[in-house]
């Protein structure tokens, strides 16, 4: 794994690669994590190609921003074109996880040339109605089955009173939340807490996103540009990303195929890795995309 930087607008930002080949762009989830949750679970696609796991602007090592006005899609997308273009590339593979999706449907978008095939993992636009009434209500059940809430709410009065740090903070945040997001858990626990570890969480800055689920639903109503093949992947036991928004955006993008990956949730390349690259190889060879002839 070699760690690199690249400048992007006005500001140097991280990214780690891995194998040889065309290149592979990993896009975080999070606004705060770091590229370096996908690692090792997507190393074996490394024997095809040059692996991109970038920390996005804010994020990882990517820090501190000069202008939090560039943390929107728009000045995302913009970093994600430089590296493109600092990689001496035409197109890339795209894979977007939680947010790191959603983002990479607003690059497809607005990029199409650049990208040859899209990955989507656990992340969903569109449908508002969804995510705002029922799913939430769901969602906040669940965080109070799992006694999750009560839990993350006393780490965040411990950060308010200046007891801890925020890079504390948002490290505590994340074990007491791994439950709601590892169906592998507690076999996983040491493993997990290991990969969160690496990320440093101290400078993290407020983003320009506004409403985005008005964002979102925009970027939903226009997934019927997208041209190139696309495979959306979701943990089946998922109570972040509902699987029905993720069924609508199936249904939307001309050519695309959906795959539920079983006993898993929000990272299904953790929970079941070789099930995840699998599932990516056979869409590939499904739709011929044969990386000798990119």
């Amino acid at each position: 794994m070699q760690s690199c930087y690249y400048y992007s607008v006005d500001m140097d930002l991280h990214y780690q690669t891995e194998g040889a080949g065309p290149v592979f762009i990993c896009l975080h989830g999070g606004k705060g994590n770091s590229g370096d949750y996908f690692f090792p679970y997507l190393s074996p696609l490394a024997d095809e190609f040059n692996m991109a796991y970038v920390d996005e602007r804010g994020s990882g090592k990517s820090k501190p921003v000069p202008d939090s006005t560039h943390i929107s899609y728009p000045g995302m997308a913009q970093d994600i074109e430089n590296l493109i273009v600092h990689l001496g590339v035409e197109n890339v593979a795209l894979l977007g996880h939680s947010f790191g999706s959603c983002l990479a449907q607003y690059f497809a978008l607005h990029y199409p040339h650049r990208v040859r095939e899209l990955y989507l993992v656990a992340g969903a636009t569109g449908y508002p109605k969804i995510l705002r009434e029922w799913w939430s209500e769901f969602f906040n059940e669940e965080m109070e089955r799992l006694n999750i809430a009560p839990e993350v709410q006393k780490v965040y009065d411990r950060h308010n009173s200046g007891q801890i740090t925020a890079n504390e903070s948002f490290r505590e945040t994340v074990k007491i939340q791994a439950p709601s997001i590892i169906y592998h858990w507690p076999e996983k626990r040491e493993e997990v807490y290991s990969v969160f570890a690496r990320t440093d969480f101290t400078h993290l800055v407020p983003n320009n996103f506004g409403d985005e689920l008005a964002v979102t639903a925009d970027i939903f109503a226009r997934l019927g540009e997208v041209r190139c093949p696309t495979l959306i992947l979701a943990g089946q036991h998922d109570i972040s990303t509902p699987l029905e928004c993720l069924g609508g955006m199936a249904r939307r993008i001309p050519t695309c195929e959906m795959r539920v990956i079983p006993r898993s949730r929000h990272f299904p390349f953790i929970d079941e890795p070789e099930l995840f690259v699998e599932a990516i190889r056979q869409f590939r060879r499904t739709y011929a995309l044969d990386t000798a002839a990119v």
